[in-house]
């Protein structure tokens, strides 16, 4: 009616990426979801100037699990959605070539590939300069880093209040399952179970694989082999 307030059981604050993600999948679950932004429409914010990079190397099995779990969403792009929008939204496939440097060396995330089934090719100097014409092959030092880039996907110690933040590039690789990951946190913690203590572990339904989110809680240890740069 008009002039009637509208009423919700979630209010989701940020309509990009992350938030649209949460609030598909809280809908989908049955919830009445208001999403709030500040800018004129959907992804108009930090969204819409992001480079949307979808990859998997990260220093953590939760981190490479989540990556690779909502790649597949983005394959089927439509079939996630549950609604085709054309062009307004498409996944090319580029691929990816990671330089094995000090701060994310390899020996860092091949063996979390290896664990979670990522398919790769490892190219000495000579290889990657006749695949990718005109790069420089030469080494440039140090990057900038930073303490942990791991994001945080958890609840608040503000009962009711759930977060989605610290997330590099917008994180367009996991934005497909983070609205599951929350979704799962929010019923589940809204029902009582005490997650700080007992992290939740959601089951991904398109790999199978079992992703521990206490590796995203905001009281996680810092993990020691966190690269200190975007790379996780």
């Amino acid at each position: 009616m008009p002039g009637e307030r509208p009423s919700a059981d979630v209010v989701v604050i940020g309509a990009g990426v992350i938030g649209s993600s949460i609030a598909l999948e809280l809908a989908r679950e049955g919830h009445r979801v208001v999403v709030l932004d500040r800018a004129a429409g959907a992804g108009q914010g930090s969204t819409s100037a992001s480079s949307a990079i979808v990859r998997f190397n990260f220093s953590t099995t939760a981190g490479v699990a989540t990556a690779w779990e909502a790649h597949f969403g983005w394959l089927d792009w439509a079939g996630h959605l549950g609604h085709d929008v054309g062009d307004l939204a498409v996944f090319r496939k580029s691929g990816l070539v990671m330089l094995d440097v000090e701060a994310a060396p390899r020996a860092s995330w091949l063996p979390l590939f290896d664990e979670i089934g990522v398919p790769y090719e490892e190219w000495d100097s000579a290889t990657l300069a006749e695949r990718v014409p005109g790069i420089d092959v030469g080494r440039y030092w140090p990057p900038k880093r930073l303490d942990d880039w791991t994001p945080i996907y958890d609840r608040t110690e503000l009962d009711g209040f759930y977060v989605a933040i610290g997330t590099s590039g917008n994180q367009f690789k996991n934005a497909p399952v983070v609205g599951q990951l929350m979704t799962e946190l929010i019923n589940q913690v809204e029902n009582g179970l005490d997650h700080d203590a007992v992290p939740i572990r959601f089951r991904a339904p398109r790999t199978g694989l079992e992703i521990n989110l206490g590796a995203f809680s905001r009281r996680r240890n810092r993990n020691s082999a966190n690269s200190g740069t975007v790379m996780g």
